[in-house]
């Protein structure tokens, strides 16, 4: 056995080292709570991000649904399965979700020069959590 360890169980002190207290061991109170104050901001953080990131891929998908619609109806004036004239479409004709986005598809024809040659138009309107949107496409047609 040493002498400093001899010395202690005597209650005497150590030779060479100052009086051994030992730092409290454990946590705090007030470490608890401010590790889980900061563990709270950053779920909230993350779940705000992740509503955010949520509403941006569902207005992605309505807008590319509705890019999808008019090109459909384009497609369908110049293939001749649609009429040539101005009016409303049945957007669930043109895609399938177009319910889900409370999507609205109408054609815009107005007849140019030279006679036969025709600017068309094609419009969607949609709604994505209350907040409305567009996508519009142009392209001429010829008939003569």
């Amino acid at each position: 056995m040493s002498a400093g360890a001899a010395a202690g169980r005597r209650g005497g002190r150590a030779r060479g080292r100052g009086a051994a207290t030992s730092p409290p061991r454990g946590v705090s109170l007030l470490e608890c709570l401010v590790a889980l104050a900061v563990l709270s901001l950053a779920v909230v953080l993350v779940t705000a991000g992740l509503a955010a990131a949520r509403a941006t891929g569902e207005r992605l998908l309505a807008q590319r649904s509705a890019v999808r619609a008019v090109e459909n109806a384009l497609e369908g004036v110049r293939g001749g399965a649609l009429p040539l004239r101005s009016g409303p479409l049945v957007a669930t004709a043109l895609v399938a979700d177009a319910d889900e986005w409370r999507m609205s598809v109408r054609l815009v024809v107005d007849a140019g020069e030279p006679a036969g040659l025709y600017r068309v138009v094609a419009e969607a309107a949609f709604e994505v959590r209350g907040r409305p949107g567009a996508r519009r496409l142009e392209t001429m047609v010829w008939r003569p």
